[in-house]
C-alpha cells in the first residue's frame, strides 16, 4: 500500500490540494470547489488493491511514510499503520463523510470520453505553483491548454474571456 510510485505521484499533486480521497484503482485529488481535479490511476502505478480512505493532510502522511525506509504500510479501519522493525507509527485517516467536498465521481471521465482530447505533459511543482499564482493574481482558476501553452483565463458570467495570461511554451 502506498508504494514509492504512488507516493511520488501523490506528492506532486499536493499543490492541487492538501486533501485527497485515496481509493483503488482511481484516486481523486481535487480542490474543494472542484475547479481543479486530478485522477490518479493507482493500478498503472503497480499499486495493490486496498480499501478507500480520506486524508486531510496528504503531505503530512506522505512525509511520515517517506521518513521510514522499507516500512510496511497497512490500513486498519480508520488508521494507517506504518511499521518497521524498530518503530510503529499510526496515522488517523479522515472519515469519508467529511471528505465529500473533495470527492469527484470518476464517471466524469466517461462523460468526457472521446469528445475531449487527452493532453499529457510534464510539469514541475514550481511551474504549477507559478500558474496558480498567476491565476490568483487575475482572480481566476480556469486553465486552457492552447498551442502548447497553458493559458490562465478569466471569464465573465456569460463565459466571455475578459483577461488571459499565457505561460511559456511547454510542449
Amino acid at each position: 500500500m502506498l508504494n514509492e510510485n504512488t507516493r511520488k505521484v501523490l506528492k506532486s499533486l499536493t499543490s492541487v490540494s492538501g486533501s485527497a480521497i485515496i481509493r483503488y484503482p482511481l484516486s481523486t485529488v481535487a480542490q474543494k470547489d472542484k475547479s481543479l481535479i486530478a485522477f490518479v490511476d493507482l493500478e498503472a502505478l503497480d499499486e495493490a488493491p486496498f480499501d478507500e480512505f480520506g486524508v486531510s493532510f496528504l503531505s503530512d502522511l506522505l512525509n511520515l511514510v517517506d521518513f521510514y525506509d522499507d516500512a510496511q504500510i497497512e490500513l486498519n479501519g480508520g488508521v494507517i499503520d506504518i511499521k518497521t522493525a524498530n518503530s510503529h507509527q499510526r496515522y488517523r485517516t479522515t472519515e469519508l463523510e467529511m471528505m465529500k467536498a473533495f470527492d469527484v465521481n470518476s464517471a466524469i471521465l466517461d462523460k468526457l470520453g472521446a469528445e475531449t482530447p487527452e493532453i499529457k505533459f510534464d510539469i514541475t511543482k514550481d511551474e504549477f505553483d507559478r500558474f496558480k499564482k498567476i491565476a490568483s493574481l487575475v482572480k481566476s482558476d480556469f486553465f486552457v491548454v492552447e498551442d502548447g501553452s497553458i493559458v490562465v483565463c478569466k471569464l465573465d458570467a456569460t463565459n466571455t474571456m475578459l483577461d488571459e495570461s499565457t505561460t511559456d511554451h511547454l510542449m
